[in-house]
């Protein structure tokens, strides 16, 4: 959630439910007003908390529709202040860290952010912020990113070695919990024989990997909520702990925005994880 508190300064603060949305999610909801009106309603009841994270601002840099990245704009700006700008990345060392520790709380997308509204006079708004964001040098880097990412995953598809390590593979508790988790993820696609890993399937991954383990809800293509909902099932059957979040895709819709309109408790024990902090 962003505010301003009482000394005037703007800051941002994670409550739950905390809700994560895929790229498709994003622009279909920035297109309908009935669904958009239907997630700020959820988020608004609960108290909720809109993750937009990194992975969903680059996925921008390869758009070139000014009308539905304006329309993104205007999405981000209706949900203020259930929104936090957050960057998943900064937990790929696996130090322990709460999410709302001050790693969590100032990412260079919410300094950006806030000094627009600053220069707005105090206004909510994030006018220019993604389209900008859009024109960046680094477009061809993304592109490129996301095509060795399929190529890699793909030679790993066609590999016998590989999909006999995936089926041995388990989610042992001596291995950290982000390593894991991707680890499970891969095994879903590598034992897979029909998989087709494309480079959408690479954004899709980077989505999965890094919003389920610190969100509770995440609304996906229904491919990776299908892997997330058995990797979530693969951790309990192995006495796991750690908290991942519940998936959903587009066929439950109507579920997941009843879901995310129910308050959650700000302190849940399940999350007393190494990842998560006590």
């Amino acid at each position: 959630m962003i505010a301003f508190d009482n000394n005037g300064d703007l800051v941002q603060s994670l409550t739950r439910p905390r809700v994560y949305l895929d790229h498709w999610a994003v622009v279909k909801f920035a297109r309908s007003s009935p669904l958009q009106q239907r997630f700020l309603a959820g988020l608004n009841n609960s108290g909720g908390t809109w993750m937009f994270s990194v992975e969903n601002l680059n996925e921008f840099m390869t758009v070139t529709d000014q009308a539905q990245l304006e329309g993104v704009e205007r999405l981000l700006t209706r949900a203020l202040p259930s929104l936090a700008l957050v960057d998943f990345r900064q937990n790929v060392t696996g130090t322990a860290f709460h999410p709302e520790g001050p790693r969590y709380s100032r990412t260079w997308m919410f300094e950006e952010v806030a000094r627009r509204i600053r220069a707005q006079g105090g206004r909510h708004g994030l006018h220019g912020f993604v389209l900008d964001n859009s024109r960046s040098p680094l477009r061809q880097e993304m592109l490129d990113i996301r095509a060795n990412i399929a190529r890699r995953v793909m030679e790993m598809v066609s590999s016998g070695d590989s999909r006999k390590l995936a089926k041995k593979f388990r989610p042992l508790a001596d291995i950290r919990p982000e390593e894991t988790f991707m680890k499970e993820l891969m095994r879903c696609v590598v034992i897979d024989q029909k998989s087709k890993f494309i480079a959408n399937d690479a954004s899709d991954l980077l989505h999965a990997a890094t919003a389920s383990l610190e969100c509770d809800f995440v609304l996906l293509d229904k491919a990776w909520a299908d892997r997330v909902d058995r990797v979530r099932k693969r951790f309990r059957d192995s006495g796991r702990t750690e908290y991942i979040a519940r998936p959903f895709a587009e066929p439950s819709l109507d579920q997941f925005f009843v879901e995310i309109g129910k308050p959650l408790p700000q302190h849940d024990p399940n999350r007393a994880s190494p990842l998560y902090g006590s």
